[in-house]
């Protein structure tokens, strides 16, 4: 059995000693406008993090794309990505065909990248919400601090939202109030039928629905 370890151990170690030609690399984007955050986008920026958002969902849809995630260094915000790419310049593709990237308002680099160690990620148990609560939360709903409409709605018995310009997504409940969907961080939290809270990635985001005339 020691020697079992001790090969295994061995073989760990030369494959963390191989080249970098992993198939993986991780690109590093930052916003080009000095100040730039989730709560202060102008309109362009905001249809432009729409498309964004589009060109990730097609990259993870289509295998390309490992792992997305928004980093809120103190000293600005900026962004990784890892991408499943043969080689740096199928890489550095995958990074110039983003919107933002394209329009100059994110700048970022490729570097190659190999996951080590990886843990599943953990999903909370699925709670069950009678449907006329769920109906409840219906509506439009719209922020003062993130310049997006989003539509609530139940299909199938679910709710799903869906951001103006955005693909819908399935929101599994955790409790009669709190929903979550976990492929983007994403967990909202109803305060009342009329209200809810988005939390993605430490920030916080309050949504009223509109009034309809």
């Amino acid at each position: 059995m020691r020697k079992l370890i001790l090969l295994l151990a061995l073989f760990s170690i030369a494959a963390l000693a191989q080249s970098a030609a992993t198939g993986q690399f991780l690109l590093r984007i930052e916003p080009t406008r000095t100040g730039f955050t989730l709560q202060n986008m102008s309109p362009e920026e905001a249809r432009l993090a729409t498309q964004h958002v589009q060109y990730l969902k097609s990259l993870l849809d289509a295998g390309k794309l490992s792992l997305a995630a928004q980093v809120f260094d103190p000293k600005g915000l900026w962004g990784i990505l890892i991408v499943n790419a043969p080689d740096p310049e199928t890489a550095r593709a995958l990074l110039e065909g983003d919107p933002m990237v394209k329009a100059k308002m994110f700048r970022g680099e490729a570097i190659p990248l190999r996951v080590v160690f990886e843990k599943p990620a953990e999903s909370s148990p699925a709670a069950a919400v009678d449907v006329k609560t769920l109906d409840s939360y219906a509506g439009t709903y719209k922020s003062d601090q993130i310049p997006l409409d989003i539509k609530t709605f139940v299909k199938d018995g679910k709710l799903y939202m869906q951001a103006s310009g955005q693909p819908e997504f399935p929101l599994k409940a955790t409790s009669a109030t709190q929903f979550e969907f976990a492929q983007a961080g994403i967990v909202v939290e109803f305060d009342s039928s009329s209200s809810f809270t988005l939390k993605q990635g430490g920030a916080n985001s309050r949504f009223k629905k509109a009034v309809t005339q």
